[in-house]
């Protein structure tokens, strides 16, 4: 299944930044045993038709990276935010380069053919009761389906 393995995909990836993160959740959750921490959630799935062999599909997901700001400054938090955001989409950026190892792309079933990683920064959010700011990362996943594999 691409929308999994994708997911997990997305998770090792960062995961490899080690430095940036206490824990990293492959499902939506609120609770962390540390921060900064993040969580991958399913966004949306695009369909576009190709060929009567071929689909386009663009798998969508929603990485929200938290950190709290209870025993840190605000702007210091707010800071590091940024920069584990900006260390994220460099990661991701890098599968589209033609060195890249292209892991997204890692243990995909043959029917499915990663086309474009894409990674866009999204909102951001503060919570002053918990003392945590966040912020969203898009991902948008391009994948070519061959329509004469599926069952």
């Amino acid at each position: 299944m691409a929308y999994k393995q994708l997911r997990d995909n997305i998770k090792t990836l960062l995961e490899e930044l080690t430095s940036s993160f206490a824990e990293i959740s492959s499902v939506p959750s609120m609770e962390f045993s540390g921060y900064p921490a993040a969580f991958i959630g399913v966004s949306g799935n695009e369909n576009d038709f190709q060929s009567t062999q071929d689909n386009m599909r663009i798998y969508s997901y929603k990485i929200w990276i938290f950190n709290e700001y209870d025993q840190t400054a605000y702007a210091t938090a707010y800071d590091a935010l940024l920069d584990i955001a900006e260390s994220v989409i460099n990661k991701l950026d890098e599968q589209e380069s033609p060195d890249s190892a292209r892991e997204m792309a890692n243990s995909l079933d043959s029917k499915y053919t990663l086309a474009a990683v894409e990674a866009i920064p999204g909102r951001f959010a503060s919570d002053e009761v918990e003392k945590l700011l966040a912020i969203e990362i898009t991902v948008r996943c391009k994948v070519l389906v061959d329509l004469t594999q599926l069952t």
